[in-house]
């Protein structure tokens, strides 16, 4: 005799091995849905990991030192490159110039360039506290006089970005506001500078942000009494 009881409890209990093998699955999918916004959220410069368990503050906060840097200002006829490979910093300016030639029977110009390098040996130090308080100390000596000089800058952190127009995120960039700066020459008198408001300021991109690396940007171009500077930066830090 067909047992209807016995039909239905073979499909509940068929029901409850299906339900338990997707419990596993449906917690992963809760949990993946779940902290996605906070993985996405890790990642805010284009070569930041996807996900960190340490929050951005976090991996900015300690010691680090400068391992690398390219710089590069240039305005009217001057050009100011710097590189830095953590030992020692190269500084080249060069002047561009031209002569005009008043010869017949066509006047014309050549142009040249005034280049002068110079060489130091040394370290740069940085110290970002997490109560928001930096500390940046230079040590170098000039390859070339064996002069020395030590520096010294203090002032606050923070981030920034984010704004309507800025094309940046909230925590994308990086702010270093000076409140004072000690120059230590060799042989000579130091002076201070002590830093007001908004002028003294600095603005990175954090083009990387990682426990173990730091990467940042900087990318302007301003005019003062039609003159155009430009400034391209990239620094990284790497652990002390």
């Amino acid at each position: 005799m067909f047992n209807c009881n016995c039909c239905y409890i073979c499909i509940a209990n068929e029901m409850l091995y299906h339900m338990k093998s997707l419990k596993p699955l449906v917690i992963l999918i809760l949990a993946v849905l779940t902290i996605a916004p906070f993985m996405q959220s890790c990642k805010k410069g284009d070569g930041d990991p996807f996900f960190s368990i340490y929050s951005r503050k976090a991996r900015v906060a300690g010691d680090w030192k400068i391992s690398k840097l390219t710089d590069n200002v240039a305005y009217g006829k001057i050009t100011i490159e710097t590189t830095y490979d953590g030992n020692k910093k190269q500084e080249v300016t060069t002047v561009h110039d031209s002569i005009i030639h008043v010869t017949n029977p066509t006047p014309h110009d050549s142009t040249f360039d005034y280049i002068t390098k110079q060489t130091w040996t040394g370290s740069v130090a940085y110290t970002f506290e997490k109560k928001g308080t930096y500390d940046i100390l230079e040590n170098f000596t000039n390859d070339t006089t064996m002069e020395k000089f030590t520096a010294e800058e203090k002032g606050l952190w923070y981030f920034t970005g984010g704004g309507k127009n800025s094309g940046f995120k909230y925590k994308e960039l990086l702010g270093l506001q000076m409140q004072s700066y000690v120059y230590n020459p060799d042989g000579s008198a130091s002076y201070t500078i002590t830093g007001i408001g908004d002028n003294d300021q600095e603005i990175y991109e954090i083009y990387e942000l990682k426990n173990n690396e730091i990467i940042l940007k900087v990318e302007t171009e301003e005019t003062i009494n039609t003159l155009k500077i430009t400034h391209t930066l990239e620094l990284t830090l790497s652990p002390r």
